[in-house]
């Protein structure tokens, strides 16, 4: 999402993507935060409301149609070990986003609110 805002359309500096990520981890929701922030620098609060919901939109119609499928796939031998390594692949992809966010880091106080999360 952050080569496609900052590099490919412009929509939002470096920075400003990186206080989108910060205020989406700091609210309920981070990846719809963000991506309203975005939507929000390319097109007002029409493009906010629209990638909000587009991006929320997925996640909501797959636990209105598959809830009831939910408890089986939670006692499926093969489904646990896939989901079981769903924990560490989230925490590489975090890993992973973190380095280009950290190079985005631009003001002083930012690096201080950073150092002090990580601890």
């Amino acid at each position: 999402m952050q080569a496609e805002a900052v590099g490919h359309y412009g929509w939002m500096t470096a920075g400003q993507f990186l206080d989108a990520v910060a205020l989406g981890q700091i609210t309920p929701g981070p990846v719809v935060q963000t991506v309203a922030v975005v939507g929000y620098a390319a097109g007002g609060l029409g493009g906010a409301l629209l990638a909000a919901a587009i991006a929320f939109s997925p996640s909501f119609a797959f636990v209105l149609i598959g809830g009831d499928r939910f408890d089986r796939v939670r006692n499926d031998r093969r489904a646990r070990s896939f989901l079981d390594g769903a924990g560490p692949a989230a925490m590489g992809a975090i890993l992973g986003s973190a380095v280009p966010l950290t190079r985005a880091l631009s003001e002083s106080w930012q690096c201080a609110v950073l150092a002090s999360a990580a601890r």
